[in-house]
């Protein structure tokens, strides 16, 4: 399935315009690294733009090489579109509500990724923040903390390097964002939501070329 259609020029055009009247995503949600926006947060920061530019956004789910996705589009009345894709995760086990969650951590990761809407503490300042995961508190490290194994610790790396394209530096700087020194302190319960991050930070890079791309012609 294409992520773009074959032309993009009018949507393009109309993105810019909408992003520009994007003010951010009031961090509403409550979880373990504080306040976060949740997907009723992003639709609601993007939707009344996206309609003022003749933009349509849809989520739809679809499974694909044994996985199922989050498909997040963007469609334009010309009938130009973009998409983001995003994996559901679902564990072995995972109870109903578990996998229901990661439905949603999927559809807020699509809408993240795809429009690089910034969030915005809801504390009166309107302060904007961009990183596009809530930054994590840094925790207290006890002796009882556990990492992953040096199996998963490869398996990582190769999947950054080899599947997302990363270099050493490129990953150690992303690993930095969430406060980990390295992927020797990724903790075993967290592993999924470091990639999940990556997938995110490299997608909203399109988006920024994007708007690159417009603006020089």
């Amino acid at each position: 399935m294409d992520i773009h259609s074959e032309t993009r020029s009018k949507i393009a055009s109309a993105l810019i315009k909408a992003r520009k009247n994007m003010e951010g995503a009031k961090k509403k949600g409550k979880g373990n690294w504080g306040a976060y926006a949740t997907a009723e947060d992003l639709i609601e920061a993007c939707n009344e733009p996206l309609l003022g530019q003749d933009i349509i956004l849809t989520q739809g789910t679809m499974p694909l090489e044994g996985k199922n996705w989050v498909v997040t589009q963007v469609t334009h009345a010309s009938g130009e579109f973009m998409r983001s894709f995003t994996e559901i995760v679902v564990e072995k086990n995972m109870s109903p509500q578990k996998a229901l969650a990661g439905q949603t951590y999927a559809r807020r990761g699509g809408i993240e990724s795809l429009l690089a809407i910034p969030r915005i503490d809801d504390d009166g300042e309107n302060k904007i923040n961009t990183p596009p995961m809530p930054e994590p508190k840094e925790p207290k490290k006890t002796e009882n903390t556990l990492y992953i194994s040096e199996e998963d610790r490869q398996n990582f790396i190769t999947w950054a390097t080899k599947e997302k394209g990363l270099n050493g530096k490129q990953a150690k700087e992303l690993l930095g964002e969430l406060g980990i020194e390295s992927s020797h302190k990724i903790k075993a319960d967290e592993l999924e939501e470091v990639k999940q991050f990556i997938t995110n930070e490299i997608k909203r890079k399109g988006m920024q070329e994007l708007e690159e791309m417009e603006g020089d012609q």
